[in-house]
C-alpha cells in the first residue's frame, strides 16, 4: 500500500467521492464503498497512485498503537522532529495565522470548497509550514524518525512482479534532477499544493507550499530555483 502497487481502487477517483467529501458519515463508510469495488490490477503488477492505501494504513496505525492517528503523528513524528507548527488538520479548529486555500474558475481565484477531514485523513490531513517541513527532512534523513535498516527499506524503490524497478519507494519518489539524486513528493488538496525535495548528496531541502491550486504550481517554482 505504501508503494501504490496494491491494486486497491483509489477512493478519491470514485465518481461519488465529490459528494461524500463535504458530508459527515462514519469513517468506515469509505471502506464499505471501496471494498465493494474490484481491484484495479493484481497486487504488484502495476504502480498506480491510490490514496486508499494511506487511508487504510492510518487505520492500522490506530489499531496497533491504541492511539488516534492525530495523537500518534504528534507524538512519534512532529515532536521527534521539533515541528512545533504542524498538526492534524481540522475543518473547524481556529488556528492563528492559518492560510486560507483558493481554487480557480472562470472568475479567477475563489475560496476553496469545504472539505471534511474525515476523508483526507492519513492520505492528506496534515497542516504544516515550510520551516517545519525542512525540520521533517532533517529528522527523517538523519535518523531521528527511522533506524538505519528501516530507513534503507523506506527509500528502496518498489519492484513489480515482472522485475521492473520503479521510481517510487514507501511513500516517496526516488529519482534524479540535474544529475543529482533526489528524494521528493508533492501533494494537493482542496485549495493547496505542495512540493518537498531533498538532495541527500548535498543535504539540501527545497520546500514550496502554495495556498491555491493554480495557475502557478510548486514544481514550477522549485524548478526555476534550480536553474
Amino acid at each position: 500500500m505504501l508503494s501504490h502497487t496494491s491494486g486497491i481502487k483509489g477512493y478519491t477517483e470514485l465518481p461519488g467521492f465529490g459528494i461524500i467529501s463535504f458530508q459527515k458519515f462514519q469513517r468506515d463508510t469509505l471502506l464499505r464503498i471501496v471494498e465493494a469495488k474490484p481491484f484495479d490490477f493484481e497486487p504488484g503488477k502495476l504502480l498506480i497512485y491510490s490514496n486508499t492505501g494511506f487511508f487504510i494504513l492510518g487505520l492500522i496505525i490506530e489499531k496497533v498503537s491504541g492511539l488516534s492517528y492525530e495523537e500518534y503523528i504528534m507524538k512519534n513524528l512532529f515532536e521527534k522532529a521539533g515541528m512545533t507548527n504542524s498538526y492534524y488538520c481540522s475543518e473547524n479548529r481556529v488556528i492563528k495565522n492559518r492560510a486560507h486555500g483558493y481554487d480557480t474558475d472562470e472568475r479567477g481565484l475563489v475560496r476553496a470548497a469545504y472539505l471534511d477531514h474525515t476523508w483526507s485523513y492519513a492520505a492528506g490531513s496534515i497542516c504544516s509550514t515550510v520551516e517545519d517541513l525542512v525540520k521533517w527532512n532533517n529528522a527523517l534523513h538523519h535518523g531521528k524518525i527511522l533506524n538505519e535498516s528501516i530507513y534503507r527499506e523506506f527509500i528502496t524503490p518498489a519492484r513489480l512482479n515482472d522485475g521492473t524497478i520503479t521510481h517510487y519507494a514507501k511513500g516517496i519518489t526516488i529519482t534524479e534532477k540535474n544529475g543529482k539524486k533526489m528524494i521528493e513528493h508533492g501533494g494537493g488538496i482542496s485549495g493547496f499544493l505542495s512540493e518537498n525535495r531533498y538532495f541527500p548528496e548535498e543535504d539540501i531541502s527545497i520546500v514550496v507550499l502554495i495556498n491555491s491550486t493554480g495557475p502557478v504550481v510548486p514544481t514550477m517554482i522549485v524548478d526555476q530555483s534550480m536553474l
